[in-house]
C-alpha cells in the first residue's frame, strides 16, 4: 500500500499541472490494489511525466492593482500613487497584509474584488506551469516568511509580496511605479 501511495501523490500533482484541475484524491482503492501492480502504476506516472515535459501547460499570472487613496487619480500619470496589489493565478487572488498575529499574512480572495478598495487595473505579468496543488504548496512555504507581524508599510508590504511571488512564478518583476512611493519613503528614512 505504501508503494502505491508513494506513486499516487506525484500522479495527482502532475495531473493537476497538466489539466489545471484537482483530481479525485483516492486513486487507489481495495479493488484497484487487487487488480493493478505497483509496476503498472509507475508506468502511468512515467507517461504523465513525459507528457508534462513535452507539453507543459502555462497559466497566466496577473497583478491586480487597487487604489488606496483618491489622490491616485491625479498623480497616477506622474508614475506615483498609493497602491495595494494582489497576484492572481488559477482564478484566485493572493494578497499580503499585516495583523497582530505571527500566523500567515497571506490571504486569498476573488480576483479584482478587494473589500474597501477601488480596483484600478490588471496587468499580465507572465505565465507559470505550476498546477493548483504545486501553487498551494509554494504559497504555504512562502507564508512562513510573510507573517502578519512581519508586514511593514515601507519595506515589506503587499507590493513587495507580489514582486516576490511574481519573480518566483514568472521570473519577472512587477512594474516599479506600483511601489515607488514606498521606495522613496525608504530612501528618506536612511
Amino acid at each position: 500500500m505504501k508503494e502505491f501511495c508513494d506513486i499516487q501523490s506525484p500522479i495527482i500533482q502532475l495531473h493537476e499541472a497538466l489539466r489545471g484541475s484537482v483530481v479525485d484524491e483516492q486513486i487507489v482503492d481495495d479493488k484497484y490494489l487487487n487488480t493493478k501492480r505497483p509496476r503498472e502504476l509507475k508506468l502511468v506516472l512515467q507517461g504523465i511525466q513525459r507528457q508534462k515535459k513535452r507539453n507543459p501547460i502555462f497559466v497566466p499570472v496577473y497583478l491586480n492593482v487597487y487604489d488606496l487613496h483618491p489622490i491616485n487619480g491625479s498623480i497616477y500619470w506622474l508614475g506615483l500613487g498609493l497602491y495595494h496589489s494582489g497576484i492572481q493565478v488559477h482564478s484566485v487572488e493572493y494578497e499580503f497584509g499585516g495583523h497582530d498575529s505571527p500566523s500567515a499574512g497571506i490571504f486569498k480572495g476573488k480576483p479584482k474584488e478587494c473589500p474597501g478598495l477601488t480596483f484600478r487595473k490588471s496587468i499580465l505579468i507572465g505565465r507559470t506551469d505550476l498546477g493548483p496543488h504545486e501553487e498551494h504548496k509554494f504559497l504555504e512555504e512562502l507564508s512562513k516568511s510573510y507573517t502578519g507581524t512581519s508586514y511593514n508599510l515601507i519595506t515589506k508590504n503587499c507590493n513587495n509580496f507580489c514582486n516576490d511571488v511574481s519573480l518566483r512564478l514568472t521570473g519577472k518583476r512587477i512594474p516599479r511605479w506600483i511601489n515607488r512611493l514606498a521606495k522613496i519613503g525608504e530612501q528618506l528614512l536612511l
